[in-house]
């Protein structure tokens, strides 16, 4: 899985950062297009796994390179996005990311081509949605084992070094990061917003029919069996599903 960049990292024009020192209520003559391009720049910024040498965030390395995989468990689950000012990847807000990301374009995808950032956006929509496919266990009925959901990598798991000990950058990570995982029984909430964000990415990225029926496919299993879960869950009520 990597980024595509069909478009010209060179149009990505170098922001003034006194700019986007900014309070709530004042915006420094912010326009709508640097305002994009600022909301693009942090995301791609946010982006762990192998760097992409057309990269529009020439500061980044490969980082997360083992997420999923410890002595117990060999899981590829590189990809998604950092949180905030830790490591930590939460599905939920990936989910939530894509989901709406995916809507702008929808509704917008015009005044994104304007600015030059249809392209850029539709990339981190693609590699935001093929993370969430790999998060999603269909139910298994040769084992017994019902459908799961990878809920989030990383966290403050431990008295040994995590995400929360030192804030550092993704690419000095040297230590295992748990992997929490959920029964789709105790996380309703987290699968059908789950849904809603491959479903939706699956309309922006229609043009890639395989991607996009792998989208499809996948979001209407996990709406059959968010929908026919007995007791709905929050995932967040569960401390297996992240802590």
């Amino acid at each position: 899985m990597e980024l595509v960049h069909k478009a010209d990292p060179n149009q990505f024009k170098t922001l003034d950062p006194n700019k986007f020192t900014i309070s709530v209520n004042e915006r420094k003559g912010l326009t709508p297009e640097e305002d994009a391009e600022a909301g693009v720049a942090i995301t791609y910024s946010s982006i762990p796994g192998p760097f992409v040498e057309n990269s529009l965030i020439r500061f980044r390395g490969n980082s997360g390179m083992n997420d999923g995989s410890s002595s117990e468990k060999h899981l590829d689950l590189v990809g998604g996005f950092y949180d905030a000012g830790n490591n930590i990847k939460f599905s939920f807000t990936t989910a939530y990311t894509v989901t709406l990301l995916s809507w702008t374009v929808i509704e917008y995808h015009e005044k994104y081509e304007n600015i030059g950032e249809l392209d850029h956006v539709k990339d981190i929509i693609k590699w935001g949605s093929l993370y969430l496919l790999k998060l999603f266990v269909p139910p298994n009925n040769s084992s017994n084992t019902s459908a799961r959901i990878y809920s989030q990598v990383g966290g403050n798991n431990s008295n040994s070094e995590n995400d929360l000990t030192c804030w550092q950058r993704p690419e000095d990570m040297n230590y295992i990061r748990r992997v929490s995982v959920c029964d789709i029984s105790t996380a309703s909430d987290l699968a059908r917003e789950m849904v809603a964000a491959i479903s939706t990415a699956s309309l922006v990225l229609k043009e890639d029919k395989d991607i996009s029926e792998k989208l499809v496919k996948a979001a209407e299993e996990l709406f059959i069996l968010a929908s026919s879960t007995k007791k709905k869950g929050t995932y967040t009520t569960n401390d297996e599903c992240g802590r």
